[in-house]
Protein backbone atom coordinates (compact mmCIF):
# COMPACT_ATOMS: atom_id res chain seq x y z
CA UNK A 1 0.00 0.00 0.00
CA UNK A 2 2.48 1.99 0.56
CA UNK A 3 4.08 1.69 -2.81
CA UNK A 4 1.15 2.48 -4.16
CA UNK A 5 0.72 5.68 -2.35
CA UNK A 6 4.74 6.69 -3.26
CA UNK A 7 3.87 6.09 -6.89
CA UNK A 8 1.16 8.39 -6.87
CA UNK A 9 2.64 10.86 -5.41
CA UNK A 10 5.34 10.51 -7.82
CA UNK A 11 3.59 11.02 -10.43
CA UNK A 12 1.40 13.71 -9.28
CA UNK A 13 4.86 15.65 -8.60
CA UNK A 14 5.81 15.07 -12.07
CA UNK A 15 2.41 16.47 -13.31
CA UNK A 16 2.67 19.41 -11.19
CA UNK A 17 6.26 20.11 -12.58
CA UNK A 18 5.13 19.88 -16.11
CA UNK A 19 2.88 21.61 -15.96
CA UNK A 20 4.49 24.35 -14.09
CA UNK A 21 7.45 24.23 -16.66
CA UNK A 22 4.61 24.70 -19.83
CA UNK A 23 2.54 27.13 -18.12
CA UNK A 24 6.09 29.49 -17.59
CA UNK A 25 7.15 29.03 -21.32
CA UNK A 26 4.01 30.30 -22.71
CA UNK A 27 3.68 33.10 -20.05
CA UNK A 28 7.47 34.06 -21.00
CA UNK A 29 7.90 37.78 -21.77
CA UNK A 30 8.25 38.34 -25.43
CA UNK A 31 11.52 39.19 -26.81
CA UNK A 32 12.12 43.04 -28.28
CA UNK A 33 11.47 44.13 -31.87
CA UNK A 34 14.37 44.37 -34.03
CA UNK A 35 14.42 47.69 -35.85
CA UNK A 36 17.10 48.65 -38.80
CA UNK A 37 19.27 51.65 -37.86
CA UNK A 38 19.51 54.32 -39.96
CA UNK A 39 22.57 56.29 -41.86
CA UNK A 40 22.77 58.48 -38.92
CA UNK A 41 22.68 56.08 -36.14
CA UNK A 42 25.56 53.51 -38.32
CA UNK A 43 27.66 56.68 -38.77
CA UNK A 44 27.40 57.71 -35.30
CA UNK A 45 27.99 54.19 -33.74
CA UNK A 46 30.82 54.36 -36.45
CA UNK A 47 32.30 57.86 -34.69
CA UNK A 48 31.85 56.46 -31.44
CA UNK A 49 33.98 53.62 -32.34
CA UNK A 50 36.83 55.39 -33.23
CA UNK A 51 36.46 57.95 -30.29
CA UNK A 52 36.43 55.47 -27.40
CA UNK A 53 40.14 53.92 -29.53
CA UNK A 54 41.15 57.28 -29.20
CA UNK A 55 41.47 57.07 -32.95
CA UNK A 56 40.36 61.15 -33.39
CA UNK A 57 40.79 61.93 -36.51
CA UNK A 58 38.75 58.90 -38.16
CA UNK A 59 36.39 59.70 -35.97
CA UNK A 60 36.08 63.58 -36.69
CA UNK A 61 34.58 63.03 -40.20
CA UNK A 62 31.38 60.96 -39.25
CA UNK A 63 30.27 63.46 -36.23
CA UNK A 64 30.86 66.28 -38.94
CA UNK A 65 28.31 64.42 -41.30
CA UNK A 66 25.93 64.13 -38.79
CA UNK A 67 26.62 67.76 -37.51
CA UNK A 68 26.02 69.17 -40.97
CA UNK A 69 23.56 66.89 -42.34
CA UNK A 70 20.25 68.88 -42.67
CA UNK A 71 17.70 67.74 -40.79
CA UNK A 72 14.35 69.03 -40.00
CA UNK A 73 15.05 70.18 -36.26
CA UNK A 74 17.93 69.28 -33.85
CA UNK A 75 18.19 65.72 -32.91
CA UNK A 76 20.36 63.92 -30.21
CA UNK A 77 22.42 62.59 -32.52
CA UNK A 78 23.35 66.21 -34.16
CA UNK A 79 23.70 67.23 -30.38
CA UNK A 80 25.98 64.20 -29.37
CA UNK A 81 27.77 64.10 -32.75
CA UNK A 82 28.69 68.47 -32.09
CA UNK A 83 29.85 67.62 -28.46
CA UNK A 84 32.12 64.88 -29.63
CA UNK A 85 33.62 66.61 -32.13
CA UNK A 86 34.07 69.67 -29.43
CA UNK A 87 36.61 66.69 -27.66
CA UNK A 88 37.94 65.72 -30.72
CA UNK A 89 39.34 69.47 -31.53
CA UNK A 90 40.28 69.84 -28.14
CA UNK A 91 42.51 66.04 -28.33
CA UNK A 92 43.86 67.37 -31.68
CA UNK A 93 45.12 70.44 -30.26
CA UNK A 94 42.94 72.67 -31.87
CA UNK A 95 40.61 75.01 -28.90
CA UNK A 96 39.19 77.56 -31.04
CA UNK A 97 37.39 74.59 -33.03
CA UNK A 98 36.19 72.77 -30.00
CA UNK A 99 34.83 76.78 -28.67
CA UNK A 100 32.96 77.34 -31.56
CA UNK A 101 31.47 73.73 -31.78
CA UNK A 102 30.33 74.09 -28.09
CA UNK A 103 29.01 77.27 -29.36
CA UNK A 104 27.63 75.81 -31.97
CA UNK A 105 25.71 73.15 -29.90
CA UNK A 106 24.73 76.10 -27.41
CA UNK A 107 22.49 77.64 -29.64
CA UNK A 108 20.27 74.52 -30.09
CA UNK A 109 19.39 74.64 -27.20
CA UNK A 110 16.07 75.82 -26.24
Amino acid sequence: MNWFRLINLGLVLSFCLLFVTLTSCTHATPQAEVRPITEREFQFEKGIRHLENEEYEKAQPYFLNISVAPTNSADQFQEKALWNLSIIFEKLGQPEKALLTLQQLERLQP
